[in-house]
């Protein structure tokens, strides 16, 4: 999306010859491309709004239950369309905003682990690797995605008494 105005001129070209759904579709595309997470999760809802007969943005007001129901599970679907990619670079608060409601710990655990086991192979010095780190373990640890994970993680980083005083406060 490096070309606002021709973006724009190409999705109005796809929304006159197949309608909005494609539109939306295209755009939440390009915007995955582009790495925007958080604005694929905000076409990914318009699109599970309009697919549903609801307004693109906006208050709701009162919606049949299975409507509701059905509005939920995709945007459960769009919280992980963005959380999973936030995730795997290293955003984790950011992808926590969104996986929080839409993963299980058993889920998201092995991913995490995985995660932090990069980021214990890079530069230990780096600030953006000790930031990363800090973000682990506060989700691992303190939001009870992988306790285990979160303790060994403050072992490693950050000392034996810091270990141990993080697992008295944990339990």
């Amino acid at each position: 999306m490096s070309d606002v105005p021709d973006e724009f001129a190409r999705l109005r070209r796809t929304c006159a010859s197949a309608g909005p759904a494609a539109m939306l579709e295209e755009l939440a595309a390009a915007l995955a491309a582009a790495r925007r997470w958080h604005a694929v999760f905000d076409a990914r809802m318009m699109q599970a709004r309009t697919a549903l007969g609801l307004p693109p943005a906006g208050p709701l007001g009162d919606v049949p239950s299975t409507v509701r129901e059905r509005l939920d599970e995709r945007t459960l679907a769009a919280c992980r369309a963005a959380g999973w990619p936030l995730l795997e670079e290293g955003q984790v608060a950011a992808a926590w905003m969104y996986l929080r409601a839409a993963t299980e710990p058993g889920e998201l655990a092995p991913r995490l682990e995985a995660l932090a086991a990069r980021e214990l192979a890079a530069d230990p010095d780096d600030e953006a690797t000790a930031r990363r780190l800090e973000e682990i373990v506060g989700l691992a640890l303190w939001e009870g995605v992988d306790p285990a994970l979160g303790i060994g993680l403050v072992l490693r980083t950050q000392g034996t008494c810091n270990a141990i005083t993080a697992y008295e406060q944990a339990v």
